[in-house]
């Protein structure tokens, strides 16, 4: 059953749609100089715009070290910035902007899965190529136009489930669980696959994003005792929940989701965090060439180790650089390629090896990750 607050996006979306959308021409980008612009979606303000920090950083990174290198054929690549402060409400406004302006190439984002889905009846309409970080499974196969960036969360939530109770011993497992889309998706997942391993959940407790005091929360988990607890919301939610636990003398082992798996959360959670785990599906410390470059180069921009969603949007940055050097200089041919190389060979990158399958998911292997001495290391036992 599609939620309340889905369809009032959708509607928002349909509404856009209604506003006479039109599919504009594809302007001549044969002068040397011009620039290739591709736009970057996310929250590049508002309560949220520490996911857009990171984005950027990546993006902007790999942008100015193409264009230091002569850019594509004597082309620049211009990165155009579209603000949706990660409110769905925002999104089909960013991208009727962004697919009416007929300079930009493709569009890297949104970053909720919440926001993409009010975002792509637009781009599927006009014929906009999107390099998305959106992880729900309601996306996959929904438009020709749309690759990921990231593995879905149902893959996501069956790791970590078999995870917390194999190789954390949670026979007795607690989730706190943000009311997000993208979220959703791995709930169900998650108590499968927990289920199956013989563990048991023996409460949810939901949240909304931007949440601050989860005191009464966890005045009552504490209560029940439980192995594992199961964080199933953004960075933010989980620094404040593992904080706050920690002053509440809960003392039990933490498994976050993917979000956690960086130095914000680090940050925000301090000596808390120490010993907390997470999936990843990006490694700092991997051997990798490309990756080490990455994280090399990264930490000379901006003084600290990148995290995913740095990497990733690095990744599509390069993916389309590298597209555009085979000569797909429109939307469409954008598109056709990263269709037709992308579905066979795929693109090296820093973030792994991107192939898309038949509905356009891409899958890397999952990393546990465990919080020593302050720092984020390859845990120990994985999976």
């Amino acid at each position: 059953m599609r939620s309340p607050r889905l369809a009032r996006i959708l509607l928002v979306s349909l509404a856009v749609l209604a506003w006479n959308v039109s599919i504009p021409s594809q302007p001549s980008l044969g002068a040397a100089g011009q620039p290739f612009v591709i736009a970057l979606a996310g929250p590049i303000s508002g309560p949220n715009a520490q996911y857009g920090v990171l984005l950027k950083n990546g993006a902007e990174l790999a942008v100015n070290q193409i264009n230091t290198a002569g850019g594509v054929d004597g082309h620049p690549i211009k990165l155009l910035l579209a603000d949706d402060q990660m409110d769905p409400k925002q999104s089909p406004l960013v991208a009727q902007r962004l697919a009416q302006d007929s300079s930009v190439l493709a569009v890297i984002g949104h970053f909720a899965s919440t926001n993409t889905l009010a975002a792509i009846p637009i781009y599927n309409r006009v014929g906009v190529p999107l390099l998305s970080h959106s992880t729900s499974t309601r996306l996959s196969g929904i438009s020709k136009w749309f690759f990921r960036l990231a593995v879905t969360n149902d893959v996501q939530g069956t790791q970590l489930g078999k995870y917390a109770v194999e190789k954390l011993g949670g026979k007795r497992i607690v989730v706190m669980f943000a009311q997000t889309e993208g979220n959703q998706t791995v709930e169900g997942p998650f108590e499968e696959a927990v289920k199956a391993a013989g563990g048991q959940i023996i409460t949810v407790e939901t949240h909304q994003l931007n949440d601050k005091d989860y005191t009464a929360q966890i005045t009552k988990i504490k209560g029940m005792n439980p192995d594992v607890i199961f964080l199933n919301t953004f960075f933010n939610e989980s620094a404040l929940i593992v904080r706050q636990a920690s002053e509440a003398g809960l003392r039990t082992k933490f498994i976050a989701v993917e979000s956690a798996g960086g130095p914000d959360f680090l940050k925000l959670a301090g000596t808390a965090a120490e010993s907390v785990y997470a999936g990843a599906y990006w490694d700092p410390s991997s051997p990798n060439k490309l990756a080490r470059k990455f994280v090399s180069d990264y930490k000379a921009a901006y003084g600290e180790l990148p995290e995913q969603y740095g990497a990733q949007a690095y990744a599509a940055v390069v993916i389309l650089a590298d597209v555009l050097r085979h000569g797909a200089r429109t939307r469409r041919a954008i598109q056709e390629y990263l269709s037709r190389v992308g579905t066979a060979n795929g693109f090296d990158t820093a973030a792994g090896k991107m192939v898309w399958y038949q509905k356009h998911d891409v899958y890397v292997p999952m990393v546990i990750l465990q919080v020593k001495n302050g720092q984020w290391i390859v845990a120990p036992q994985q999976l």
